[in-house]
């Protein structure tokens, strides 16, 4: 089958690795252009890119879509249109092209968590599983019909990184299923309920502040699913500091909000929430590297009584 890939991100990069390796022709690969990246800002290439590259597959990285770039797509007659996480709305004069549809991977169990943040607001809600839809494109974000689901347990370690690796590759098996269906003349398309649709938003920096006010267990989650941007961060003796693992605990906190209770270099340092006390395990100083707790109460005059935020 030929087949234009849309796609930019790490989560990605299974999809289009599966597509090549199961024999189906990538005449191009469109990604976001290249961005500056890092502390330097040094410009570097999208992960989608670099793997393009690899394969010797012809990259395009349109500011805008245009009239050029559209007559530019049109003239590859394409079958298939696959998008994954490529970071902008096709637009309608777009998804006209293919000789069939557009096809699209995404982190949730559709209609649950439409829009840009699926993983995140899985984990920020608790959900012991989520999954990933295949559905056709159309103009209305995230609300085509589907044709493929599949089911993904959350573990209670999974952050949003891990998550997001074990759904990339859960997405690039069904995207070989459904093909399969496609070229035999099996695929059934299904609509959405549109009475369970969620909708999440594009996550902020100041999504990551904690307020200490709440229980652990939901400040465990918000660590969870910031990680790695925006992540969640806190303020200590008037400095930010972000927090890359934490652990809630059973046990009843006292004191403040954000109190340093106890303060181990086997368990972590103790901080009293509004329903319980979460250990903070591995942190991050500002303008420092990440580290565990035990090298932050080494280096840092930490005291019980002491409150964060």
């Amino acid at each position: 089958m030929r087949i234009v890939f849309f796609g930019t991100p790490q989560f990605a990069v299974p999809t289009l690795q599966k597509l090549v390796e199961n024999r189906h022709l990538v005449p191009v690969v469109v990604t976001q252009p290249d961005r500056p990246k890092g502390r330097h800002l040094k410009v570097g290439q999208s992960p989608v890119k670099e793997l393009a590259r690899e394969k010797k597959i012809q990259v395009l990285q349109p500011q805008t879509i245009g009239d050029k770039f559209l007559e530019e797509i049109a003239n590859l007659k394409a079958d298939l249109f696959v998008v994954v996480s490529y970071g902008k709305i096709l637009p309608g004069s777009l998804l006209k092209i293919p000789r069939l549809y557009s096809l699209n991977v995404h982190a949730s169990l559709l209609p649950k968590y439409r829009g840009a943040s699926p993983i995140p607001n899985a984990l920020l809600n608790q959900e012991t599983q989520t999954g990933v839809t295949l559905m056709r494109i159309t103009e209305q974000l995230d609300a085509g019909d589907i044709l493929l689901q599949q089911t993904v347990p959350i573990d209670p370690q999974d952050d949003a990184v891990t998550l997001s690796e074990k759904l990339s590759h859960t997405g690039a098996e069904v995207m070989i299923q459904a093909l399969g269906l496609i070229e035999s003349g099996g695929a059934v398309f299904h609509p959405q309920d549109e009475s369970q649709v969620v909708y999440t938003k594009r996550l902020k920096k100041e999504d990551g502040k904690i307020d200490w006010s709440r229980p652990a267990k939901e400040i465990e989650a918000l660590v969870r699913a910031l990680v790695p941007w925006p992540s969640a961060y806190t303020f200590c003796q008037g400095k930010r500091l972000q927090l890359w693992k934490v652990s809630a605990k059973q046990r009843a906190g006292y004191g403040r909000y954000g109190q340093v209770l106890k303060i181990s270099e086997v368990e972590g340092i103790e901080v009293s929430t509004g329903e319980g006390v979460l250990a903070l395990l591995e942190l991050q100083p500002e303008s420092r590297r990440r580290m565990r707790g035990a090298e932050f109460i080494a280096g840092y005059r930490l005291r019980p009584g002491d409150v964060l935020g």
